[in-house]
């Protein structure tokens, strides 16, 4: 396997991961946050879908617009629409990026903040960010007294069989 195809499995774990936590939460908590001065839910899982899109874009591109950071293009969206996003956006990039040829992973690039970087080192940047929100979102699903997929999976796993 090479190193394209490795990151975009691993990233669609991830993803997996970000959908059934986006699954997992009411719609009636979207627009709420655990603590003040964060982020709601839907902001979050909005932002992870932009920060995509714009990078994304500028690989594609080979150059980045930073302007594009500040669209929030899923700041109204529903939660299945948000959900659906999450698959469907993740679906059609994959595939972008499946398209290009071997050599696509080290070619440089200008990153968003104007340093080089390769088009692997982009990409990891954008599974870490993925992860980190989806890691937040867990604390949100907490704060409602719902165990993040992750959690409820491996406690699957623990349960003796009936």
């Amino acid at each position: 396997m090479d190193q394209l195809a490795g990151f975009l499995s691993g990233w669609e774990k991830v993803r997996q991961n970000l959908k059934a936590t986006a699954q997992d939460m009411p719609e009636e908590h979207y627009d709420t946050a655990p603590f003040e001065g964060m982020w709601s839910f839907r902001k979050q899982v909005g932002h992870v879908l932009n920060v995509e899109d714009v990078l994304v874009d500028g690989l594609e591109k080979g150059q980045f617009d930073p302007s594009k950071f500040a669209v929030d293009n899923y700041r109204d969206k529903t939660k299945a629409e948000l959900v659906a996003a999450l698959e469907d956006n993740f679906r059609a990039h994959r595939q972008l990026l499946a398209s290009h040829h071997g050599s696509f992973w080290e070619e440089p690039r200008k990153s968003f903040d104007g340093s080089d970087k390769t088009a692997g080192e982009l990409l990891h940047m954008l599974k870490e960010h993925e992860i980190g929100h989806c890691n937040q979102l867990y604390l949100y699903l907490r704060s409602k007294g719902i165990l993040p997929p992750t959690t409820r999976k491996r406690a699957e796993a623990k349960a003796p069989k009936q």
